[in-house]
């Protein structure tokens, strides 16, 4: 089956891309930031019939529907908050990816079909233990309402550890290829709040052994082991996990090793592969 998807979250597309389940294609909609483009590995769409496309802003939709009027579309939900879903998408069926998002977007609109595709990783334990040395990335938070800043301001703000941002328009510059940063750090920051959707960067940070220190967001309250102890929803416990992994190498890897052996077990190929199918199917 092809797909098109509005390009958005570049390093999701990516990884969604490599299901066997759909042929997946990205146009240039609007909305979407040049420096992200630049992650991107997927191919871009060039004619030809479309079975969905896959939109996650007003302008994207109005762009699909012109574009290809008789495909589906469907509207991409990346949080739980309700309004996320313009006025001019109400009704349309929604992906999310996470089943917290995928719940709390039906719960807001119940009579919509909702479905949930967790992008798939692979462990690659590039990641060493370097002594109070933190960051984290922000994508366009001034174009978007985004409590992340606040909460991580206040966990460095208790905790005093050394910390850097990274994304576009912030203090480290836009990262095209965060593995250097991934292979010698504390860890990593992310203060997310309850609706938060996938963790695309948090994600990626598990999957190379870096160490979070972040709320227990999303999907990660059923499926993360309780044992990883920097994941914790009071900011106070995580300035606290902070400072310990800043001076703790044990503890450090300890949280690493836990992060890769979820990787490993939840976010796999078959597990991905079987929720596009599931997707196609209910969308």
């Amino acid at each position: 089956m092809r797909v098109v998807f509005a390009i958005q979250a570049p390093t999701l597309l990516n990884r969604l891309s490599l299901s066997k389940h759909w042929t997946l294609e990205v146009a240039d909609l609007g909305d979407s930031a040049l420096a992200e483009r630049a992650r991107l590995t997927v191919p871009r769409y060039e004619s030809g019939e479309v079975h969905a496309v896959f939109v996650a802003t007003p302008d994207h939709l109005l762009r699909a529907r012109e574009r290809w009027p008789q495909s589906k579309h469907v509207w991409c939900a990346h949080n739980g908050r309700a309004d996320i879903v313009a006025e001019i998408g109400l009704g349309l069926p929604i992906l999310t990816f996470s089943r917290r998002t995928a719940a709390l977007q039906q719960a807001a609109q119940p009579r919509v079909k909702v479905a949930a595709i967790r992008p798939c990783y692979t462990p690659n334990p590039i990641w060493s233990w370097e002594r109070d040395k933190f960051w984290y990335m922000l994508s366009r938070p001034e174009t978007r309402r985004n409590e992340l800043p606040a909460a991580n301001r206040y966990v460095l703000e208790r905790s005093g550890v050394r910390c850097v941002a990274y994304g576009e328009n912030q203090p480290g510059g836009f990262l095209t290829d965060p593995s250097e940063l991934m292979r010698s750090c504390s860890g990593y920051l992310s203060s997310l709040q309850y609706s938060s959707g996938f963790g695309l960067a948090q994600h990626e940070c598990f999957a190379a052994g870096v160490p979070l220190v972040c709320s227990r967001w999303g999907d990660s309250v059923e499926e993360i082991s309780p044992d990883y102890l920097s994941l914790h929803d009071d900011l106070d416990a995580q300035a606290a996990a902070l400072t310990r992994l800043a001076k703790d190498e044990a503890f450090a890897k300890a949280m690493s090793e836990l992060g890769l052996g979820y990787i490993a077990e939840r976010r796999t190929q078959s597990v991905m592969d079987l929720e596009v199918e599931q997707a196609l199917a209910t969308l």
